[in-house]
């Protein structure tokens, strides 16, 4: 898991990319020794932070995948679906239910080493993230295809 949230932290960081990484659409290659060798995504599910990318000197030519130009979407909330819920939650437990299923492992280590790498790859994160609360999709359809993010009222688990 842990090169999974390097990765997503350096890519916002560096490059003011949020990828959109789930269980379908990325993949974690294993070498020798189960060590973790290189990430595969597909899909490319991703948003651009504007004020990254200008603070980096870097383009901001992808349309349609702007925060705050092209996505209207508070910051925050559309940052918090990309990590908490589609990263964590759509891959992160269910990777951790098969963990504890056949290898025992320690949920609340493994949980609490990504936290601690989170916050050491992206020291901003509480600027970045909504620090108490994480969102994902409400029930309703808006209008041009637009959708609300609701506060699920749930501490984040993974950060």
């Amino acid at each position: 898991m842990l090169p999974l949230v390097r990765s997503w932290c350096q890519t916002v960081r560096e490059r003011g990319i949020i990828f959109g990484d789930h269980g379908e659409n990325v993949l974690l290659e294993f070498g020798e020794n189960l060590i973790p060798g290189r990430i595969i995504r597909r899909d490319l599910d991703l948003q651009v932070d504007p004020e990254i990318r200008a603070a980096r000197n870097l383009p901001c030519d992808f349309p349609k995948s702007r925060l705050g130009v092209d996505i209207k979407l508070p910051k925050p909330r559309a940052y918090s679906l990309k990590y908490d819920a589609f990263l964590c939650h759509h891959l992160f437990d269910p990777l951790m239910e098969s963990l504890r299923g056949f290898l025992f492992a320690d949920e609340k280590h493994i949980r609490q080493t990504c936290k601690e790498e989170f916050h050491r790859c992206l020291p901003e994160a509480d600027k970045l993230l909504p620090p108490d609360t994480t969102y994902y999709y409400g029930g309703n359809l808006l209008p041009d295809n637009e959708f609300e993010l609701v506060d699920q009222k749930q501490h984040p688990l993974w950060r």
